[in-house]
């Protein structure tokens, strides 16, 4: 287990180095993976593949996070925070909250 958590710290030590100014938040996803490799009975595949994933889903938002607007990214933010720190359920309730706001939309109508 010890290399686990060795491991989830290098994480974000990366994340944190990595982060610009468009003030995407530092999250310690290593425990969330952590739990996640550890209700598998301590599976380090398990554990990489998440932080595999954690680290694409912060990729994806550092490229459109300054983007997001404000009211979004707190809600998501909070969201991410609520169950574990994590950037894939961050920028999958960004997708989504998006969707629904452009969904939700009044829509113009088109004069003939």
């Amino acid at each position: 287990m010890k290399s686990l958590t060795l491991s989830g710290i290098v994480i974000t030590l990366c994340f944190a180095v990595s982060a610009d100014a468009n003030d995407l938040p530092s999250l310690a996803s290593e425990g969330y993976c952590l739990e996640a490799a550890e209700y598998e009975g301590g599976n380090e595949e398990v554990y990489d593949g998440c932080i595999d994933i954690e680290k694409d889903a912060y990729k994806q938002l550092m490229g459109h996070w300054g983007g997001i607007p404000e009211e979004i990214k707190k809600h998501c933010v909070a969201v991410a925070m609520s169950g574990g720190e994590s950037y894939s359920v961050l920028e999958d309730c960004v997708e989504l909250t998006t969707t629904e706001t452009i969904a939700s939309a009044p829509r113009q109508e088109e004069h003939e």
